[in-house]
């Protein structure tokens, strides 16, 4: 599957949502559901101490990744994500809360 129409869009809001509700953020990381080719969940949050928001606040965590979900969960496999084979995506927040440029590690 290849990038469709809304996905782009649906990720950097569910980016900006992270950034909104985790200031502290500085890389997400992203796991393809077990929908046919589409649909992602919130994977981790890394903070800027290095820590995973999941592992430090998982009721946050829940929050974080339940405002999220309805965003996600509709993005299409092997698109905007870049996921690799195992379906684990990891961007790296920029300023804005939207990925830098060649970001996705």
């Amino acid at each position: 599957m290849a990038l469709r129409d809304g996905d782009q869009e649906a990720l950097n809001a569910a980016l900006r949502t992270i950034e909104e509700q985790v200031p502290e953020a500085v890389k997400v990381s992203f796991q393809t559901t077990d929908q046919d080719y589409v649909g992602f969940e919130l994977a981790v949050v890394e903070l800027s101490s290095g820590k995973d928001l999941a592992d430090v606040a998982p009721l946050r965590f829940a929050e974080v990744a339940g405002s999220v979900w309805p965003l996600i969960s509709g993005i299409g496999w092997d698109g905007v994500m870049g996921e690799d084979a195992h379906g684990n995506a990891t961007l790296i927040l920029g300023p804005s809360g939207l990925p830098r440029p060649g970001s996705i590690a």
